[in-house]
């Protein structure tokens, strides 16, 4: 059964996601269950749910590998991603497929009460996702 994830992004990445900019999340951390959608949490000043995304892959490899396949959809130069992953030998890329942005940005507190946005990401039922869609009105529905 697939899941999804809870998912905090600094604000510039989550607007380059949203323009079609950014179609790789990178990350350190392998998700141990299978994973259909993110739940994009765009931290401060933000700080509110922006969207979410379809995942469509998500590779691991040695982080030159990931680089050398994926850096170009990352939105992040060569020098940032290697800081990024400089006491790791392995990185994780999360393939975006569908990305939909809510019309509204939605309150952590308002789909999770008392909930704290997570440092990396955190699983959550994907009914939670079709939620945040009904308080946020993803673009083009209503």
């Amino acid at each position: 059964m697939s899941e999804a994830v809870l998912i905090s992004i600094h604000p510039e990445y989550a607007e380059a996601i949203l323009r079609g900019e950014k179609q790789v999340e990178f990350r350190r951390t392998r998700f141990s269950r299978p994973v259909s959608l993110l739940l994009i949490y765009a931290t401060a000043p933000t700080s509110a749910l922006v969207a979410y995304a379809h995942v469509q892959d998500v590779e691991e490899g040695p982080t030159d590998e990931i680089w050398r396949d994926w850096g170009p959809s990352g939105f992040v130069s060569e020098t940032r991603f290697y800081e990024y992953f400089a006491e790791n030998e392995r990185a994780i890329a999360i393939v975006l497929g569908q990305v939909r942005a809510f019309s509204t940005a939605v309150a952590l507190a308002d789909l999770l009460p008392g909930s704290r946005p997570p440092q990396s990401f955190r699983y959550v039922a994907v009914e939670l996702v079709e939620k945040a869609s009904g308080l946020g009105c993803a673009i083009g529905e209503a």
